[in-house]
């Protein structure tokens, strides 16, 4: 019967995966702006991290809250426009994200300014919520 109890349990373990017994993802809370090399927005751009991509507003800004998860990069792009990929990070960020137009010598380069988590939610205006579980 014990045995039982201990498959039972092994089987749900695994189901739920590491988080059943302590947060094992660690995620990245960003916000920022797309610009070209001018500093002018860049609206309806693309960025994503962990393959979840968002687009950018007119004004060029983009936010968002992810547990990390493959693939481990952070990726914009906008038509007429070098992409840029780096590395993605884990914390509290507010990112400046400069593109390069494609015709350019110049590269594109993304900036990761490290915030407090209560900086962050002074920036956004919201509590930052645990994303534990989040995907």
């Amino acid at each position: 019967m014990k045995q039982r109890y201990l498959l039972i349990l092994i089987v749900v373990g695994c189901l739920n995966g590491c988080q059943m017994f302590y947060p094992c993802h660690s995620g990245t809370w960003a916000t920022g702006t797309v610009t070209d090399l001018k500093d002018l927005p860049i609206g309806d751009a693309t960025v994503s991290i962990y393959g979840s991509e968002r687009k950018t507003k007119s004004d060029g800004t983009f936010s968002f809250a992810l547990a990390d998860a493959l693939p481990f990069s952070f990726v914009a792009k906008a038509n007429g426009y070098q992409p840029i990929q780096a590395p993605s990070r884990t914390g509290h960020f507010v990112m400046a994200v400069r593109l390069a137009p494609t015709n350019s010598h110049e590269s594109s380069q993304v900036v990761w300014k490290k915030i407090s988590g209560k900086e962050f939610q002074e920036l956004l205006g919201t509590p930052t919520q645990s994303m534990t579980g989040t995907r």
